[in-house]
């Protein structure tokens, strides 16, 4: 199956469900005009690499929590606030992978 999809710099508004993606390893949907990721991310399991900087985003799902192999998680250029729900979702991500790397 697809392990590697960039979909950066595309003007994208929204993305499609996740479904049939769980051998999808590394997701680059970076520099788009996205405001929320869906809660089906959870189905790309096997996930290490996200890259959801420079995009509009100010929430996360809280099925990201499951994404047990993620290593890598880009964030910047978002409209994260401080101690929202998606700080504790980090934390809960956090938990369950050692070493994520949150950037």
């Amino acid at each position: 199956g697809l392990r590697v999809l960039n979909l950066s710099f595309n003007k994208l508004t929204s993305l499609p469900e996740f479904d049939g993606l769980t051998s999808l390893t590394q997701l680059d949907i970076a520099h788009n005009c996205l405001k929320e990721i869906p809660k089906s991310i959870s189905n790309a399991f096997e996930l290490r690499s996200l890259d959801l900087s420079y995009n509009e985003l100010s929430v996360l799902p809280a099925s990201m929590a499951t994404l047990s192999h993620l290593s890598k998680l880009m964030l910047t250029g978002n409209y994260f606030t401080t101690g929202g729900k998606s700080a504790d979702i980090i934390t809960d991500i956090d938990e369950n992978v050692e070493g994520l790397q949150v950037v």
